[in-house]
């Protein structure tokens, strides 16, 4: 049996990486390390397992570097994995916590909690024997997902008052879809794509998507990137490649390292490379998708809408280590087609990832992008200044300043502290329960008559703000009156959301979207962007 000095040692120079030809002074260091981990074991007042102090130091040693090299446990790594590939294995749900209780939003047609019986606002009690309440999102996903073909137990309160308990379901593939909402937007030929991250299947969902935009008479595309983390970079470049004319530069990445070195040229496939497009960009819009922002601004193949993105780029190579876990290191650095980085400062570590280190412009055109070449947004005479194909300034500040910008409205504390507290799900949640039948009779089926027909009447609106009380919402009446359009919608949207899924909640929230309005103004523009070049 091994002692535990050998194993801390072990550990540590397998995590942290055996250097063959390494000189002294990191050998020293790797001891002096090793030596902290061990003595706080032995000696802290808490007793702490290896593992706990050895995947701490990785993360320390992590976050020295950058601010995107990153750790990641075995058990972190299954998630990642499952949002990588676009599945997992579970039972197929959706689902909100309110006042502590799981309760179902959606069933997945055909998917395994379907066959089971299970329904839209049931509340789940116990997973496998224990209790559920109080438990968090992420600990419900972890105990509703497993390894393929395994049961979970769960005991459920049911939609009309019935105890049923021990129900068994046996997990099966789920698909994670990217792509969570596509249409064509109401009396135009203009379709609308919403792309939540890019994982294995984002081109594949996307060119099935476009297809049947296409039959349905599209002309020209939103494609909605707001809110997008990120993903995998192979699938930003095939997605590029659909819209971009051949042999041009989509991405260049650069490291310290030459085998880092790579540009990702445009291929003759693709069939819309001709189709007007627009994208939409926040700043939560971060690292993969940017990519896709700064090739379409730098190629001058679309117009880009919103406001300023995140500024992450920085290339990341994943290492695996013996006992499941990965570590990911920043190995390079992207750059567009103009040759910018997309990467913004990250020395203050204070202010990074706030709007403090973003260019925030008011709303307006910016096509030409000269308001960003002013000392207040930063610029001076020693500032680089890059040029799209047509020859428009652009700079590399950090993240992709929009050509048309368009900031959030702001909203109420009382309409924050409603979406916090749940209580439009919550609400709509009760209202479907008691109105089911003559949901299900008038709309389930027609969706377009939904759209256009269902109105929040005042008797809904009354009882909403009954159930926002009663949930200990502090309610003030002027605030309601600033937000009531927003709220309304949020509630329509809400029950959309239960009726279909996640798609028909967005679309039926993007219903005002001055986003979505001043994309479909510009969208002339945008075909004639596509003409000059």
């Amino acid at each position: 049996m091994y002692s535990k000095s050998f194993m801390v040692s072990f550990i540590v120079l397998m995590l942290i990486g055996t250097v063959s030809h390494s000189n002294d002074k990191v050998q020293q260091q790797l001891q002096k390390l090793n030596q902290v981990i061990k003595t706080a074991q032995d000696n802290h007042l808490n007793q702490n397992e290896t593992s706990i102090l050895v995947d701490a130091a990785i993360r320390g040693i992590l976050k020295e570097l950058d601010p995107h090299s990153y750790y990641f446990t075995k058990e972190e790594m299954k998630d990642i994995e499952a949002r990588r590939s676009g599945n997992f294995f579970g039972v197929g749900i959706t689902f909100t916590i309110i006042n502590d209780t799981i309760n179902i939003l959606n069933v997945m047609k055909q998917g395994p909690a379907s066959s089971a019986g299970l329904d839209v606002a049931d509340k789940i009690l116990k997973i496998d024997g224990e209790s559920a309440i109080g438990i968090s999102m992420s600990e419900v996903d972890h105990k509703l997902r497993g390894e393929r073909n395994t049961y979970v137990t769960l005991d459920l309160l049911k939609a009309n008052g019935k105890l049923q308990k021990e129900v068994n379901i046996v997990r099966s593939r789920i698909p994670v879809y990217s792509i969570n909402s596509s249409y064509l937007i109401d009396d135009t030929e203009i379709g609308y794509i919403k792309i939540s991250r890019f994982n294995a299947t984002t081109h594949i969902e996307l060119t099935d998507t476009l297809s049947i935009l296409s039959q349905m008479g599209m002309k020209g595309l939103i494609i909605d990137l707001r809110g997008n983390p990120g993903g995998i970079v192979e699938q930003v470049y095939l997605v590029a490649d659909e819209f971009v004319d051949e042999n041009e530069n989509i991405l260049i990445t650069k490291g310290r390292d030459p085998e880092y070195n790579e540009t990702y040229k445009s291929t003759p496939s693709g069939d819309y490379k001709e189709l007007p497009l627009i994208l939409l960009i926040d700043g939560e819009t971060a690292s993969a998708p940017e990519i896709l922002a700064g090739a379409f601004q730098d190629l001058d193949r679309s117009i880009v809408l919103g406001q300023t993105s995140f500024g992450k780029g920085l290339v990341q190579k994943p290492y695996r280590l013996a006992d499941g876990s990965e570590f990911w290191l920043t190995v390079a650095k992207y750059y567009t087609p103009s040759g910018r980085s997309i990467q913004k400062d990250y020395s203050n570590k204070e202010t990074y990832g706030t709007l403090k280190d973003r260019i925030v412009l008011k709303d307006g055109m910016n096509l030409g992008h000269t308001t960003e070449l002013t000392p207040e947004n930063g610029f001076s005479e020693t500032t680089p200044i890059f040029r799209t194909k047509s020859g428009r300034p652009v700079l590399a500040s950090g993240g992709i300043v929009p050509d048309y910008v368009i900031n959030d409205d702001s909203i109420t504390n009382l309409t924050k502290s409603m979406t916090t507290e749940n209580i439009f799900n919550k609400y709509c949640l009760s209202y479907y329960i008691k109105n089911r039948k003559n949901i299900e009779t008038l709309y389930r089926g027609n969706f377009r008559y939904y759209f256009e027909s269902f109105q929040v009447d005042s008797v809904m609106i009354y009882d909403f703000i009954d159930v926002s009380i009663a949930s200990g919402i502090v309610w003030d009446q002027d605030e309601f009156n600033t937000d009531q359009n927003f709220i309304i919608l949020n509630i329509k949207a809400a029950l959309a959301g239960i009726i279909w899924d996640e798609n028909k909640r967005n679309e039926v929230m993007l219903t005002n979207s001055k986003h979505i309005k001043k994309a479909v103004e510009l969208m002339p523009m945008a075909e004639r962007i596509i003409h000059k070049n």
